[in-house]
This record gives structure tokens, C-alpha cells and sequence, in this order.
């Protein structure tokens, strides 16, 4: 067999299937076009993501009676290891689909059958922000999940700057570029009225530094709304009017158009959420690393000073800036290139170009 067919023996792979996520829409496009593959992750929560993909087969390691929330990933991170070692894809399988924010590359593959890992980002080799306890081992994971991206045939980036950073680090010569795509069904431009609160990606931020945000916004007495995959708010006593988690596509439009823009201070994730407001024509304040102004480009968008202000310094300049200007069509017209037509034909057009030697 020198290329796919349909007798051809496929198998998705992810980091983990806990909670849904943007990248959820990726593997769950990936799964429609592959019916009968199964599919194997690291950490399992049954019913934890819904979708195509809890329709069919799910194999995960031992990690899955450990980790209940993605958030306790990296807790557990010096496991990954092992558990990727001890789940072994069959040799009869000819061609495995990883779909990658970090570590789902070294789960244990034939040399016989082809790998094609699409890196849909870095997240979850992000120790930045852990507490220390949870640093302890990073450097050893990272060094063991750039080792297993080498096991891969074919490389595929989602970013210019994440294809340098593999370069850089003589990992894939020949890796693609391929940008992910936002579901931009029910995200139509908002109209025109300033919304009166602001949405808040809680993804990422610690304990303390939610406490500060809430402190900062009741001070100024300005409404607020957090948003994102953050468990911490249990332990607050806050509203739940005031916190959303993982809202779907239709709750998440009402949201962003009601609002004045979003707040993300997330960096090594891809900006779904920042792309899907802009889509509406709603403005977005977020941290100023390449990664993110690749994706997020310039209109509309309010970056933090990088050295010169910390994020509560870059709340103040959001909170007291003058009306901002921007032009809401040129937003929508960035958000609408990441739509998911281009991004399925050109990904069907890479795997049928594999061959199987």
C-alpha cells in the first residue's frame, strides 16, 4: 500500500479528554472525517467533553483515576512519562493523527506506522505561572516532550513562531505551517452599543491574581465578567452570574456582545477566545507576547507593555483609557481567515499526501 485508502487503519491522538477546549472543535473535525478510528489519550474523563469524539473507542493510561481537571495536569506532570510509555498503539495501525498542546507525541508508536503530530500549541509544557512544587520536574518534562516530537514523520505547526522554535531546536526541518480554525457559527458582528461589562479569560490565572482583578473592578465600580476552564472560583464567594465556565458557541455570542471587550492574559495558548470577539467586532486587551500577535494581528487589539507595566498596572490603563478607536469590519474581516472550510481542505490535502512506505 504506497498511500491512504479506506482500508487504511487510523488512530487520533491527544494530550488528554477532560474538559472541552478550542482545540476539542480540531479533534472533533478530525474524528468526522475518520469514523472508525479510535482514539487514545493520556487522561480520560468519561462524558468530560461530549462531541463526536465520545462516540467511539477511548483508550487513556492509568492517569485517568488520578486527574480529574485539566488544571491538576501539571501536578502530575512528572507521571507522563510512564503513563505514555505503558499506552502502546498496535503495530497493525498505518497512520496516527496526534493533535498536540504538548506531550500527546510520546505515547508509544511502531516505528512501522507513520505519525503525523499537528502542534496546536504549547500549553501544557507552560510552567510560567505553577506554583514552585508543580516546577519541580518542568524541565525534565519538557526535555522528554521535545525528544517525542522527533518520533514524528511530519510535522505540522500552528504558527510561524512555533515553526522557528522547533527549527531553533533542529526538531522538524521540513514543518508546515497550518493555522487552527475558530467555529465562527453564531458569531456575527455585534451592533455598535458599547456594551457594560467586561469579559475576563480566567484560564491560567492563579488564586491571588483573581482576587486582585475582582478587587480592582469593584474599586473602580465597573462590571465584570470571568469566563474560561478556572475551578478556582469555588473557592470564592462569588456570584455565579459572574463567572462562566466553557459556555457553548450560542452563549458565548450573547456574552461577547454584551460586553465592552475581553481581558486575556493568557500567552502560550492559541487566542480562540480573543479571535472569536474580534470576530464580532469587540475589542481585545491581552499580554504582548509574538505568539499571540501572530494570530491576533493589530485592530482592536490593546497589548501590555512588556517590562514597563505588570498586569494590574495594565487594568489601570484599560479601566481609565479614553474611548478606543478601531475600525470593527477590519476585525471581523482577520477573524473570519481563520475559518474551518480553509483549514479542513488544506489538512485533508496534507494526509492524503502521506505515503505509507
Amino acid at each position: 500500500m504506497n498511500e491512504l485508502n479506506k482500508d487504511s487503519k487510523i488512530v487520533i491522538t491527544c494530550d488528554h479528554l477532560i474538559e472541552r477546549g478550542p482545540i476539542n472543535d480540531l479533534i472533533d473535525m478530525v474524528c468526522q472525517l475518520y469514523k472508525n478510528a479510535e482514539v487514545y489519550t493520556l487522561i480520560h474523563k468519561k462524558g468530560g467533553v461530549l462531541g463526536t469524539v465520545e462516540q467511539r473507542p477511548i483508550r487513556s493510561s492509568y492517569l485517568s483515576n488520578l486527574i480529574k481537571e485539566a488544571g491538576q495536569i501539571k501536578s502530575f506532570s512528572f507521571l507522563l512519562p510512564s503513563a505514555s510509555k505503558a499506552l502502546t498503539i498496535p503495530c497493525s495501525v498505518d497512520l496516527v493523527i496526534n493533535i498536540t498542546n504538548g506531550f500527546s507525541q510520546c505515547i508509544n508508536v511502531c516505528k512501522q506506522t507513520k505519525l503525523l503530530t499537528y502542534i496546536y500549541d504549547l500549553k501544557n509544557l507552560d510552567f510560567s505561572d505553577c506554583p514552585i512544587h508543580n516546577r519541580l520536574f518542568s524541565s525534565y518534562v519538557k526535555d522528554w516532550a521535545f525528544k517525542g516530537f522527533k518520533k514524528s514523520n511530519y510535522l505540522i505547526s500552528s504558527s510561524d513562531y512555533l515553526k522557528k522554535l522547533f527549527i531553533d531546536k533542529s526538531i522538524g526541518k521540513n514543518i508546515e505551517v497550518l493555522k487552527p480554525f475558530i467555529k465562527l457559527d453564531d458569531l456575527s458582528a455585534g451592533n455598535s452599543k458599547k456594551g457594560d461589562y467586561y469579559l475576563i479569560n480566567s484560564s491560567d490565572l492563579n488564586l491571588s491574581m483573581i482576587t486582585k482583578i475582582i478587587n480592582k473592578f469593584n474599586d473602580a465600580g465597573r462590571r465584570f465578567q470571568f469566563i474560561g476552564d478556572n475551578k478556582l472560583f469555588k473557592k470564592i464567594n462569588l456570584s455565579n452570574k459572574l463567572f462562566s465556565i466553557n459556555p457553548c458557541n450560542g452563549e458565548l455570542a450573547e456574552m461577547i456582545k454584551g460586553s465592552v471587550g475581553l481581558i486575556d492574559f493568557t500567552n502560550n495558548s492559541f487566542p480562540a477566545l480573543g479571535l472569536r470577539t474580534i470576530a464580532m467586532g469587540r475589542p481585545v486587551y491581552t499580554t504582548s507576547c509574538p505568539y499571540k500577535k501572530e494570530f491576533l494581528g493589530n485592530e482592536g487589539i490593546t497589548y501590555l507593555n512588556v517590562g514597563n507595566e505588570n498586569k494590574i498596572d495594565f487594568l489601570d490603563r484599560i479601566l481609565n483609557k479614553e474611548k478606543q478607536s478601531f475600525e470593527a469590519s477590519k476585525m471581523v474581516a482577520h477573524a473570519h481567515q481563520y475559518g474551518q472550510i480553509r483549514f479542513k481542505a488544506r489538512f485533508m490535502r496534507i494526509i492524503r499526501d502521506i505515503h505509507l512506505n
